[in-house]
């Protein structure tokens, strides 16, 4: 038997380093390149020859990278090995990344305090605020890390939740429910990303919404947190997470890729101004990106992202016909993308700012503008260490000095009444605009608002403002509007803050949407501006 074994892994071996001669054959021009230049003079020192070697060998110029990385993660796995480029297997099988894990005391207290000034900031505006914890892969109660590595993890977490405590402010820990046995992390997250799935997110719905409803006193009501009212989809083997790219498919295999998507009947459009987009129709044409539920690609594809899309500095949704008259603003890292989908069927506005990419304005002045009824922050561990260091900061756009008493913005000069403008575009006009008669100062806060905008002829689902840089030909503010929404909802009103710098800037108003705007007729009625201050 020991002998059957023994032949088993010697043509495992053999089959692997056959597999490596044929990769470097393959890829001998990365090798024979960086000698050349050397040898032409091209190249000074032999350090500079192998670091240019070893830079080709991981980057895209490798051919068949990703077969390489397939197998040479099932070659560490038949050597018994469950660690491997900074990955670790859990007893549980699922992935975890452990070379990012820190327990930073200075970094955790400093951030605890910025939130606890922030929460403080809407107390005073008298706008409700819940915080949130997402969960983690490691379980609270099961210990299924390798030995010698310690839970960082959750006492990042409970350090994080004690600092905020000290000062009142009080947490809704989803790891209760999500987290805390590893039977709950096999069933809430993707075995090969760090990210939950949308099982583990509609628990998380459930959750949050019963807490929103305590706090309104039964205000709020629950109308699509009932499991039956959703169609679970699943398709098998369709996902390789960020961490299963690390260690390839073979590892420890692909996951299911989730989606939910509601039986009940569904009207409403997402806006994401950073793309330049409306989404507008049931659901699904909303909130899911489809191109993830069409194609397979393990490696080129971040299938998480089949709600939303990604990661944007500011999205929004409108849902005209929610069961919940309420303004909500949601400050978010990746976690929330299935969660902020979910919530904008219960809610007729749900904004969601991404402080790692949203840069316009900061987090309080974006609130003091927009007057949301409720804002909910929520975090999973690794950005609760967001600092410069990492050159990615969650907590440093809140906008809020304790020292200074922020107030609400007052209407100052009114630069535009009652002004409207019709605009037409040909089949060949894709930038159809026109730019309001008003003069735009860098270092102002300006606010447009607007009674009726109508389609005369053509069908566009939106329209554009944007402030523009002529000078430089660059957008420098962009809104996008649903017009059937504004339609019922009545007057639109948008502000913005004009960069520092001196330029041409310019307001204006688009037949659709911008670059977008062929054989479509608009009419804007009852435009304002105002300086805001």
């Amino acid at each position: 038997m020991c002998l059957v074994k023994d032949k088993g892994k010697a043509f495992v071996a053999l089959c692997f380093l056959a597999f490596i001669g044929i990769m470097s054959y393959m890829n001998a021009v990365l090798v024979i390149k960086p000698i050349s230049k050397y040898v032409h003079g091209e190249t000074v020192g032999f350090r500079q020859i192998t670091k240019t070697i070893a830079a080709n060998y991981v980057s895209n110029y490798l051919k068949h990278k990703n077969r390489f990385i397939d197998l040479n993660g099932l070659f560490v796995r038949l050597c018994g090995k469950r660690v491997h480029n900074d990955v670790i297997c859990l007893r549980n099988n699922m992935l975890l990344r452990y070379d990012e894990w820190r327990y930073n005391k200075q970094i955790l207290s400093t951030n605890a305090k910025k939130l606890v000034d922030f929460s403080r900031f809407l107390n005073e505006q008298n706008i409700p605020f819940m915080f949130v914890t997402a969960p983690c892969k490691v379980p609270i109660t099961n210990n299924i890390l390798p030995q010698g590595i310690n839970d960082y993890p959750n006492r990042s977490i409970d350090f994080f939740i004690n600092e905020i405590s000290n000062y009142g402010l009080p947490t809704l820990d989803l790891r209760c429910y999500l987290s805390m046995t590893t039977e709950q992390v096999n069933k809430s997250f993707y075995r090969t990303d760090h990210h939950w799935n949308p099982d583990g997110a509609f628990i998380a719905f459930q959750v949050i919404m019963e807490e929103i409803r305590k706090q309104y006193n039964d205000r709020v009501t629950k109308h699509y947190t009932d499991i039956e009212l959703w169609q679970r989809h699943e398709l098998k083997n369709w996902f390789l997470g960020s961490i299963g790219k690390r260690v390839g498919s073979l590892f420890a295999g692909t996951d299911s890729l989730i989606y939910y998507a509601p039986l009940f009947s569904t009207e409403m459009s997402l806006i994401v101004p950073h793309r330049n987009q409306i989404y507008k129709g049931d659901f699904v044409t909303a909130n899911i990106r489809k191109e993830y539920i069409k194609d397979r690609d393990f490696f080129n594809k971040n299938a998480y992202c089949v709600y939303i899309g990604g990661d944007f500095p500011l999205s929004q949704h409108r849902n005209i016909n929610a069961p919940n008259k309420m303004r909500i603003l949601l400050i978010k890292d990746s976690f929330m993308l299935p969660l902020e989908a979910f919530l904008s069927t219960e809610f007729m506005e749900v904004d969601v700012i991404d402080p790692r990419h949203y840069k316009v304005s900061s987090l309080a002045e974006y609130i003091l503008w927009t007057r949301p009824d409720l804002v909910i922050q929520m975090n999973n561990v690794s950005t609760l260490f967001d600092d410069s260091t990492n050159n990615s900061i969650f907590f440093d756009n809140y906008g809020v000095d304790p020292k200074i008493r922020i107030d609400n913005p007052m209407k100052g000069e009114e630069l535009l009444k009652d002004y409207n403008a019709e605009l037409t575009a040909s089949k060949s006009q894709s930038h159809r605009n026109k730019r309001l008669p008003i003069s735009i100062q860098a270092g102002k806060t300006y606010t447009i608002q607007i009674k009726q905008i109508r389609t005369t002829y053509g069908k566009t689902d939106g329209v554009s403002l944007l402030l523009y840089d002529y000078k430089k030909k660059k957008i420098v503010r962009h809104e996008i509007i649903d017009i059937e929404y504004c339609k019922q909802k009545g007057i639109h009103k948008w502000t913005f803050k004009v960069p520092e710098k001196d330029s041409d800037y310019g307001l204006l108003v688009y037949s659709g949407i911008f670059g977008k705007t062929n054989n479509i007729g608009v009419k804007y009625s009852g435009i304002e501006v105002f300086e805001t201050v």
